[in-house]
């Protein structure tokens, strides 16, 4: 029996148009949400609104915390599934402070948001290995593709 064009798509016959992809993929991404754990560190409070409620927006458990020590405490005795640091410029104190929570989880993913877009500040953030290094204004989708590739990234580790 010979094969169709039709027979190998799928039995649709159709592909799937870019507003479909992206229905997908938020549907994809709402229902990695509902199990993911995110810890958010704000210490943004310039920012015009928060990261943790942009990412609370998209369906993510988040446990918000004003400070980087904060932050660390909780990562020690809680297990999350992503680390977001939103800090708008990195002093001594919370580059070490965001070194110590790196070692105290060094296989959660981190993301690290910031107002500081020049090269000093992605210098001193790469000893981190940060997962994804995002500068304000964040979009929506941008924030979404951050979080499930970081959640992907976090659960192919052993």
């Amino acid at each position: 029996m010979k094969r169709t064009a039709q027979d190998s798509s799928g039995g649709s016959g159709k592909s799937e148009n870019p507003s479909q992809q992206a229905r997908r993929r938020r549907v994809a991404a709402a229902r990695i949400a509902r199990a993911a754990r995110v810890l958010v560190c704000e210490c943004d409070p310039a920012a015009s609104r928060s990261a943790g409620d942009e990412i609370r927006d998209l369906g993510y458990e988040v446990v918000a915390l004003h400070t980087l020590a904060d932050s660390l405490r909780e990562a020690t005795v809680t297990t999350f599934d992503v680390i977001v640091a939103s800090v708008p410029t990195l002093t001594n104190e919370k580059l070490s402070l965001l070194q110590l929570l790196r070692r105290a989880t060094p296989r959660v993913p981190l993301v690290i948001v910031t107002s500081d877009d020049s090269l000093t500040m992605r210098t001193r953030c790469q000893p981190m290995r940060p997962f994804y290094f995002a500068v304000r204004p964040l979009a929506t989708d941008e924030l979404r593709d951050a979080m499930c590739g970081a959640l992907a990234r976090g659960t192919s580790r052993p």
